[in-house]
């Protein structure tokens, strides 16, 4: 397991997604995100672009990509799909999806990052801020060479070393699980064992769960 840094860098950002962190001018941020610390990060380090097969994907805010909650409700509660709405809704913004799961939110007024599940109402804490957001896609997708079929494949066949390919890819799960935890607790309902608990869904849960099966595996 890699050691948490006390903060994430906008060089190790670069080094992991050289072609992919939202990093946009200040003036581009909505005025509706009051938090500074929050106009600090995302216009100084940035967020991840996108992860791996577009699990987890944070939009540009230029043009419209960061959408108001309430623009955003209107255009989707014709599909039954709708939440409660939070006080001062205009500063809170629509920033990104993990596939297949849910919508990504930043609230303004704390630089809080909220989850809407695409299969339930409500807008639930993930993320104590958007640095740990941000932390969260850099270390998936940093050890994906981890995840590899090509590195368990190598560690099965090496005769010194007693696991297999199944093993390899447990042991990376858990390892990220546990680091992940470390920098934030927030995403997990109990422990860094939730992925493996019968009711560790949340999104990351879900991300990790799959690693740790091989499923990430190319």
């Amino acid at each position: 397991m890699s050691n948490p840094p006390a903060r994430l860098t906008a060089e190790a950002v670069d080094e992991v997604f050289p072609r992919g962190v939202v990093r946009p001018p200040a003036g581009a941020i909505p005025p509706g995100i009051k938090h500074r610390p929050t106009r600090e990060f995302i216009n100084g380090v940035g967020l991840p672009g996108e992860i791996r097969g577009r699990a987890a994907v944070i939009h540009e805010p230029a043009d419209g990509g960061w959408q108001p909650l309430p623009d955003l409700w209107e255009e989707i509660r014709e599909h039954d799909w709708t939440w409660t709405m939070p006080e001062h809704p205009e500063d809170w913004f629509y920033i990104g999806n993990i596939f297949g799961l849910g919508l990504l939110v930043i609230d303004g007024e704390s630089g809080q990052v909220r989850f809407i599940p695409e299969s339930e109402a409500g807008l639930f804490l993930l993320h104590k801020s958007v640095e740990s957001l941000a932390y969260y896609m850099y270390a998936i997708e940093r050890d994906g060479q981890k995840y590899s079929e090509a590195y368990a494949a190598s560690i099965d066949k090496d005769p010194n070393d007693p696991r297999d390919k199944e093993g390899v890819f447990m042991e990376g799960g858990r390892a990220l699980s546990a680091e992940l935890y470390a920098f934030d607790p927030t995403p997990f309902v109990n422990d860094a064992d939730e992925p493996w608990e019968d009711n560790g869904e949340g999104p990351w849960a879900w991300m990790i769960r799959e690693i740790s099966e091989g499923a990430w595996a190319e």
